[in-house]
C-alpha cells in the first residue's frame, strides 16, 4: 500500500495559523515548575508571545479577626506580602534572563488552582504552561491534582509538563 500525495485541495476549510499571543506560566517556585516556566518562555520567544509568571501564595494576608495566628500588626503582614514578591523575582532571576514582555503576577489564594484559572481569564491568556507531579494511586484519590483541575476549568488551552 503506497501514499501518494496529491496537489489537489481538500474541500474541508482553510485552517488558520494558531494566534498565541499570551501565555500563562504559573510557579510554585519548585524545580518542577521551573520547568514549566522555562519551557512557557522559549515557546513565548518562539512565538513572539507575551509571558505572565504567576506566583499564587497561600499567606494570610487580612485574616479575621477570630483567628490567632500571631500576627502583631498589618506591618508584618506586609513584610511577608514583600518577602514573598522577593521570593518570587529571585526564583525568576535564576531561571534565565528574563525577556522585556514578562509580566509578573503575585496572587494571593488558598486554591491555587483556582487562582490560576481565574488569572488566565481575568489576562486574556492563550495558553496556560503547568506542570505536574503525576501522581496517581492513594495520594491522587486524597488531594486530587491541581493539575487536572486547572486543565477541567481553564478558559483557554492547557499545556501540561511532565515531571520526568
Amino acid at each position: 500500500m503506497s501514499c501518494q500525495h496529491s496537489d489537489e485541495v481538500s474541500p474541508g476549510p482553510a485552517i488558520e495559523a494558531l494566534q498565541v499571543r499570551r501565555i500563562l506560566a504559573p510557579s510554585d517556585l519548585s524545580e518542577l515548575s521551573s520547568k514549566s516556566v522555562l519551557y512557557a518562555l522559549r515557546l513565548g520567544a518562539a512565538l513572539k508571545a507575551e509571558i505572565i509568571a504567576l506566583h499564587v501564595s497561600d499567606v494570610l494576608l487580612n485574616p479575621p479577626d477570630w483567628i490567632e495566628i500571631g500576627v502583631s500588626s498589618s506591618g508584618e503582614s506586609e513584610s511577608w506580602r514583600q518577602e514573598t514578591k522577593l521570593k518570587f523575582d529571585q526564583h525568576l532571576n535564576q531561571l534565565a534572563k528574563m525577556p522585556a514582555n514578562l509580566i509578573r503576577v503575585l496572587r494571593y489564594s488558598q486554591d491555587p488552582w483556582r487562582e490560576i484559572t481565574a488569572v488566565a481569564a481575568e489576562m486574556a491568556a492563550d495558553l496556560l504552561v503547568i506542570s505536574t507531579h503525576g501522581r496517581s494511586g492513594l495520594e491522587h484519590f486524597l488531594r486530587g491534582s491541581d493539575a487536572e483541575k486547572i486543565v477541567r476549568e481553564a478558559p483557554c488551552p492547557v499545556l501540561v509538563i511532565r515531571s520526568h
